[in-house]
């Protein structure tokens, strides 16, 4: 009997995995029918930076393709990567105070047909200050992130058209109060694309590579927000590597 055809095999990639030292258990089960499946394990650590983080654009033309360009390193072992872009999305970006046990809101309205909301808070002035962050559609809670720190991030796929609220908690900030970065982004085809090649590049460790995409925008978002795109390096399974950026500050 093969075993192929009684195991199970389950395929994990895990994106900005913690440093130190990871253990990787198989389990033998009860289903099935043959004592011994020899089984083929590997583990691969794979990452790159992208540079530069973010590349702004000051103003772009409304339905006018605009290159931008990312240098990508390898940084660990071999691998072929590939740029992927997608929707623009329409973002806002402040840098907020918030005092111990204050409680601030901030409301994002998502149109139709946007294919993802990200919200995400870090970099508080005070290192030691526990901030949590909550987002709600109307009554309903539908993220929420609050762990021992500030860097807290939700990210919704496909959400539902209306006006979502996000909470901020300042559940524990030692300094009395702290700044700290706030973000919200939708991502939405009616605001542009950001294109970038698909083929493959190899690179074995410490080489780098350029991948130059195009950032098209359809419409300007409203007052008070800004056009984003999202690069994000993938290698030839799928994974994901690094990412970069794109701002836009205009639409003419």
């Amino acid at each position: 009997m093969n075993p192929a055809n009684t195991c199970k095999a389950d395929e994990r990639s895990y994106d900005n995995p913690l440093p130190g030292v990871w253990e990787i258990e198989v389990e033998s089960r009860r289903t099935s029918p043959v004592l011994n499946n020899p089984f083929q394990i590997r583990a691969e650590v794979l990452g790159v930076t992208v540079t530069p983080a973010v590349v702004t654009l000051p103003s772009v033309a409304q339905g006018v393709g605009t290159p931008v360009t990312w240098t990508v390193k390898n940084t660990f072992g071999p691998v072929a990567v590939k740029g992927q872009g997608g929707p623009l999305g329409s973002a806002k970006a402040l840098r907020p105070t918030i005092a111990d046990g204050a409680s601030q809101e901030y409301t994002v309205v998502v149109p139709a047909g946007a294919t993802r909301l990200d919200v995400a808070i870090n970099n508080p002035s005070d290192p030691a200050a526990d901030l949590d962050l909550s987002v709600y559609r109307g009554a309903t809670l539908v993220g929420q992130s609050a762990d021992g720190d500030s860097d807290e991030s939700v990210s919704l796929a496909n959400p539902a058209a209306g006006t979502y609220t996000v909470v901020i908690d300042g559940y524990s900030v030692p300094a009395g109060s702290t700044q700290f970065d706030y973000r919200d982004v939708f991502y939405s085809a009616a605001l542009g694309t950001l294109s970038a090649p698909s083929a493959l590049v190899n690179l074995a460790n410490g080489q780098s590579t350029t991948i130059s995409g195009t950032v098209t925008a359809v419409s300007a978002p409203e007052a008070g927000r800004q056009l984003f795109g999202e690069l994000v390096v993938v290698s030839n399974q799928g994974a994901v590597l690094g990412r970069g950026s794109v701002i836009i500050g205009a639409v003419s």
